[in-house]
């Protein structure tokens, strides 16, 4: 009951369908993955004592996802961050940590005279600690190296004091993806720094248009390129009508890039081994289009790769294990081995993905090694990794399941598949997790357990993810024993 819950609550919030509005729902979406990508990049670095300080808040923040109270389990996780930081909860750093930044857009145009960004700060939710006399905000536009391309000098916050509303001027700022840095500083102190990802483009409004024209000529084949340029292009078209996305996105890349892919000539491919880094796919598998997140590595020649099927939990997205678990540890544990990993986007209902059909859409252009595929799942991912491995146990190398699964009476078909089950003690998938694991045991599967001490459902996944890829490499190299030892 408590694990259905959770799924239903996570469906509502990124689905936005729970807040006083859409507006509401859109923003609490954004800024609880924010909140959760500042506890996942400070628990990288805490101790057993920051981490135990941190658990009452990250179970709150739980227990409030259950009840759909969005604000409060946004504190909550601010609160595990503070606690891990070694901060007050009644400190000033509370205080600085309830603040917003809302752009008017955050892909807007550059025009020959009177560019600028309007923009809004206010509360999040209510704080406990007064008003310091003290505060105020600085608020600049810097460019990827930190670099301050507008300084929109300081805004004194009065006690009391909120919506405030100002206007950066963006003349002269070069077409580019830039960063909207906002730091609350009380006295000589800055307790936060806020980032929100802003893209500045000259021409923006002909080029989108442009783009979405091309896009509508249905005599063209729908190609991989083609499909993913529509992704992109309905993104462009959100942000540029100031929607509020899950995460933040590198806009003027990506307009190039659809631009690109538009105008390749027939026969060429932009999405590929050839062409290393981040993409958001669009695959065409036969008259469905699965979105996709994936992160290709330089490449030798024709050298095959193993590939990671990420598969995301209840209510995430294909952008979950790059931006929020573990502030994206399995794309950096994968591409120090020069690995694929491919994160489908599972739909908020109707089943998973055709996970086989996706892998055979992308083995030949990204060199895959269909021998060397592996399942990686969280939560509700960790049964669509189980779903996908009863269709076709031969299909996968080793499967690793996180904070989900649960035995069935046909565990036997996984027989054949090496399998990593991790969970937290303070995990509410854990009685399934161990279940299953217990089951597998009973059909002499290949199969390795571990539950992790005051680990809950949120952090586990950055808990585990370095034992996960050193099973997967014991199994690449045929050993039968995980090392501890082994990177």
């Amino acid at each position: 009951m408590i694990a259905r819950r959770f799924v239903l609550s996570l469906v509502l919030l990124c689905s936005g369908l729970i807040g006083s509005s859409p507006v509401f729902g859109q923003l609490a979406r954004y800024e609880l993955g924010r909140r959760l990508r500042g506890v996942e990049i400070v628990w990288a670095k805490a101790d057993a004592e920051a981490k135990a300080r941190a658990l009452p808040s990250l179970k709150q923040a739980v227990s409030q996802f259950f009840s759909f109270k969005l604000v409060e389990a946004a504190r909550s996780l601010d609160g595990a961050r503070l606690r891990v930081e070694g901060h007050a909860l009644d400190g000033v750093e509370a205080w600085g940590s309830q603040w917003v930044i809302e752009p008017e857009w955050r892909f807007g145009p550059l025009v020959e005279k009177a560019s600028q960004l309007r923009f809004t700060i206010r509360r999040f939710y209510p704080v406990a600690t007064p008003d310091p006399d003290d505060a105020r905000i600085e608020i600049s536009i810097v460019d990827s190296g930190g670099a301050v391309l507008v300084d929109g000098g300081l805004i004194v916050l009065p006690p009391g004091t909120e919506p405030i509303r100002r206007t950066l001027v963006t003349d002269g700022v070069p077409s580019g993806d830039y960063t909207l840095r906002v730091d609350v500083v009380v006295g000589d102190q800055t307790v936060v720094r806020n980032e929100v990802a802003v893209s500045l483009v000259h021409g923006l409004d002909q080029r989108l248009t442009a783009l979405e024209r091309t896009l509508d000529d249905e005599t063209q084949s729908l190609s991989l390129e083609r499909a993913t340029a529509s992704r992109l292009a309905r993104f462009l078209r959100q942000l540029r009508e100031g929607v509020v996305l899950e995460t933040d996105f590198p806009a003027t890349a990506m307009l190039s890039e659809a631009e690109n892919a538009v105008r390749l000539e027939s026969g060429s491919t932009l999405y590929d081994a050839n062409h290393p880094g981040e993409f958001w796919l669009q695959v065409p598998i036969g008259r469905r289009r699965v979105a996709a997140r994936i992160m290709s590595p330089p490449v030798a020649g024709k050298q095959l790769r193993p590939c990671v099927l990420a598969l995301h939990g209840a209510g995430g997205s294909d952008n979950l294990f790059f931006e929020g678990y573990g502030n994206g540890a399995a794309i950096d544990l994968a591409r120090k081995r020069g690995w694929v990993v491919i994160a489908p986007r599972s739909p908020l209902v109707g089943g998973a993905v055709d996970i086989m059909a996706l892998v055979d859409g992308l083995t030949e252009r990204y060199q895959l090694d269909p021998k060397r595929v592996f399942l990686l799942g969280h939560s509700m991912g960790a049964g669509h990794a189980l779903g996908a491995a009863r269709k076709a146990p031969k299909a996968y190398a080793a499967m690793a399941l996180i904070g989900g699964g649960r035995p069935s009476r046909n565990d036997g078909v996984y027989k054949s598949i090496p399998t990593f089950i991790s969970a937290g003690s303070e995990d509410f998938g854990l009685r399934g997790a161990r279940g299953l694991y217990e089951s597998l045991q009973k059909h002499s599967a290949d199969v390795r357990f571990e539950v992790r001490e005051g680990i809950e459902h949120l952090t586990i996944v950055q808990e585990a993810l370095p034992d996960v890829f050193r099973f997967f490499d014991t199994v690449l190299s045929a050993e039968k024993v995980l090392s501890p030892e082994k990177q």
